[in-house]
This record gives structure tokens, C-alpha cells and sequence, in this order.
């Protein structure tokens, strides 16, 4: 009569020593488009990827969750999952995956830099790892583009070039020309980076070009094109 007692013990050690055997998840990397000291600007996406090795194959929980080094208020930037449309982004993103996953993190607007926590568990062991995110705010440089030498033609038109424009944060660029001497005349926009205008007749025209990437305007940059008369 004691075989199911000790069958019954039998059966709840060796369930004991399963759970005991459980092998816990690695980490293996946490990689990013940015590259391993990621450097990005103001509101930029970093994509996060998680590489992990589980021995038991076991679904496993990630969090993440982010904080400025420098203490400063407003947060450490949001996250979402790609994966699950709809979402807003979060202060703290929870999910679950296996082998490895991809999840955007959301840069703040304010520069600091920002430690990026990750929690992994298989429901019995935890692994953590981290790693620093720096948010920059660079002024842009201007570029108006070589000058120009070109032949006056009737109802001819001239193209001005600020392409060459950076912003070493890689933020949009607002683009501000202003003709500052030589015959008046009217962009087709100065507000891009390729406006073009018509000269009315021969002469110097001089414009002035300043990029603006939403906290810092850019240097001065200035540009002339010389307008032959017909005879050259």
C-alpha cells in the first residue's frame, strides 16, 4: 500500500528537480540601426533589436523602460512594438517574444543622455542589459551653392541649389533665401532648397541662405549669379 505514496513522491521530486534544471535565457546582444554608441537627434527613432538564447526554448518577457542620466524631468523617451498596430507609443514597453525581436524606441526632444534598461525573463530567471542612447542638438550648416555665370535669355530662368545644406543631427531643414541686391525678382519658393527665379534683365543677383532645423539657425551662406547681357 505505500507504492502510490512513494510514486507520488517520486513524481514531485523529479518535478522538483526540472524546475531546479530549468537554464536560464542569455542575452546576446542588443544591437541598433544607429550602431553600438548610438549618437541621434532630437524626437528620432532608433530601432532596438533584442537577440537573445534560451537553452529551455521558453516564451520570455521583455521591459523596457528609459531614463535621462542628468535627472532633468520630462521623461526618457517612448517606446512601441511594431508589431501591435494602434498602440500609442509608452514610457515602459512589456511584450513577449522569442529568439529576438525588434521595437522602436522614441528619442525625447530635450539633449541628455538616456540609459536604456531591458528586463528579460522566462518566468523564473531574469537577465538584464542596458545601453546609452545620446540625443544631440547641432546647429545645421548652410550651403547656397556655387556661383553662377549664365547668358540672359528672354523668359530664361536660373535655379538656385542649397542641397549642400547639413544638419549633423539629420533633422528636416527649413530653407530661408532673401535676394539681397540686384534686379528684384520672385522665387518660386523660399522655403526649399531648389527655388528658381527669372531674371527681368542683366546683372548681379545676390541671395542669402539660412537653414533653420526647428531649435538652431544655421550660418549665413551666400550665393551670386551673374547674368550676362545678350551680346555676352
Amino acid at each position: 500500500m505505500r507504492k502510490p505514496l512513494f510514486l507520488l513522491v517520486a513524481l514531485l521530486t523529479a518535478g522538483c528537480s526540472l524546475l531546479d534544471r530549468q537554464r536560464p535565457p542569455l542575452v546576446n546582444e542588443v544591437v541598433t540601426n544607429y550602431g553600438p554608441d548610438p549618437a541621434v537627434g532630437r524626437g528620432k527613432e532608433v530601432v532596438l533589436t533584442i537577440v537573445v538564447n534560451d537553452p529551455d526554448n521558453d516564451e520570455l518577457d521583455f521591459t523596457w523602460t528609459a531614463l535621462p542620466l542628468s535627472g532633468a524631468a520630462g521623461g526618457g523617451g517612448k517606446f512601441r512594438n511594431p508589431r501591435t498596430s494602434g498602440i500609442p507609443p509608452q514610457d515602459t514597453l512589456i511584450g513577449v517574444f522569442q529568439d529576438s525581436i525588434s521595437i522602436i524606441y522614441q528619442a525625447p526632444i530635450l539633449p541628455d543622455t538616456y540609459l536604456l534598461r531591458l528586463r528579460v525573463t522566462d518566468g523564473r530567471n531574469i537577465r538584464t542589459d542596458s545601453l546609452l542612447v545620446r540625443v544631440t542638438q547641432r546647429p545645421p550648416t548652410a550651403s547656397a551653392g556655387r556661383d553662377q555665370l549664365t547668358p540672359y535669355v528672354d523668359a530664361g530662368t536660373v535655379t538656385l541649389d542649397g542641397t549642400g545644406s547639413v544638419d549633423p543631427d539629420k533633422d528636416d531643414l527649413t530653407y530661408i533665401w532673401t535676394q539681397i541686391s540686384g534686379p528684384g525678382v520672385a522665387l518660386t519658393s523660399e522655403k526649399t532648397p531648389r527655388p528658381v527665379f527669372r531674371p527681368p534683365a542683366a546683372g548681379d543677383y545676390r541671395f542669402r541662405l539660412q537653414v533653420f532645423d526647428g531649435a538652431d539657425s544655421s550660418n549665413v551662406a551666400v550665393v551670386v549669379i551673374r547674368v550676362n547681357d545678350r551680346g555676352g
